[in-house]
């Protein structure tokens, strides 16, 4: 984490001492559609809204520090496995929700005035502490993104994208999750994966 935010540091005042670089201030929300990979747990709805500072850097390649909060979670019931002496497993709680506050990097290329793909990256900090996020084992996650963005010459934009979590957020010997096997893609770990739909605006 301390690499990264030197990673900013560095970035901000790199892009400060270069007159043809130029910085934007926006902000940005919409609706988050998140799910716990290779669970059972029915997808859960939210909301994400921030601050951004878009940074351009040349005619097609633009950096995108950013701030903001997310809330992400999944539906249903969670059961805790058997312990030693106990005939069945447990149910914990109904549903999985929690409050993150984010720091994040994003890239866009400009195919166009007005369609631009977006990739980058996250720190995710829950804002509950960790007993009140459980059967989540984990406050932190790292996120890595991809999307796109419709920008209007008036500075409005549209944007879609997809997240999915580094960090492993749910302990499975502990836990059911239905989690058997492995994928290609997700390994054997429960991940936060979440699909961002909404709006942004760039003040010029």
């Amino acid at each position: 984490m301390k690499t990264f935010y030197l990673f900013s540091l560095l970035l901000f005042l790199f892009t400060g001492s270069h007159a043809q670089v130029t910085l934007r201030p926006g902000v940005r929300a919409g609706a988050n559609f998140s799910q716990i990979t290779r669970t059972y747990y029915e997808p859960g709805t939210g909301f994400y809204f921030g601050a951004l500072g878009e940074i351009q850097l040349n005619k097609t390649f633009f950096l995108q520090p950013e701030i903001g909060f997310s809330r992400q979670g999944v539906k249903g019931e969670v059961y805790r496995l058997p312990e030693r002496g106990e005939a069945d497993k447990v149910l914990v709680r109904k549903n999985i929700e929690s409050n993150y506050l984010t720091w994040g990097v994003t890239g866009k290329l400009a195919f166009s005035r007005a369609v631009r793909i977006l990739f980058g990256g996250a720190v995710e900090h829950s804002l509950e502490g960790l007993e009140a996020i459980k059967p989540l084992r984990s406050e932190m996650d790292i996120s890595l993104m991809a999307g796109a963005e419709y920008r209007s010459p008036f500075g409005l934009g549209v944007e879609f994208r997809l997240k999915r979590g580094t960090h492993d957020m749910i302990d499975s010997r502990e836990y059911e999750t239905f989690s058997s096997g492995r994928s290609w893609l997700m390994g054997d770990r429960n991940l936060n994966l979440v699909i961002q739909a909404g709006l942004n605006y760039v003040f010029n």
